[in-house]
C-alpha cells in the first residue's frame, strides 16, 4: 500500500468518526431536550443537536471537498 492509499483510508476513517460522533451528539442532544438525559440542561441540549447535525449533514461534504484528489492535467 502507497503513501496515497494510506492517506485516502485515514480520511475515511476520518470521515467515518466525524458522522459517528454527531450522531452521538444528536442522541445525547435529543435525549436532554425530551427530558429522558436530565445531567445535560435542556437548553444546552439544543446546541448539542444542532452541533450534531452540523457534524452529520455539512461537515462530511466539506472534508471530502478539500480532500478531493485534484484533476490531472
Amino acid at each position: 500500500m502507497n503513501e496515497a492509499d494510506r492517506q485516502a483510508r485515514a480520511r475515511f476513517f476520518a470521515i467515518g468518526i466525524i458522522r459517528l460522533f454527531g450522531a452521538a451528539m444528536v442522541a445525547a442532544g435529543a435525549l436532554s431536550v425530551s427530558g429522558a438525559l436530565e445531567l445535560i440542561p435542556p437548553v444546552v441540549g439544543y446546541v448539542v443537536l444542532a452541533v450534531g447535525v452540523f457534524e452529520i449533514l455539512v461537515l462530511p461534504p466539506l472534508l471530502a471537498a478539500r480532500w478531493r484528489t485534484p484533476p490531472e492535467p
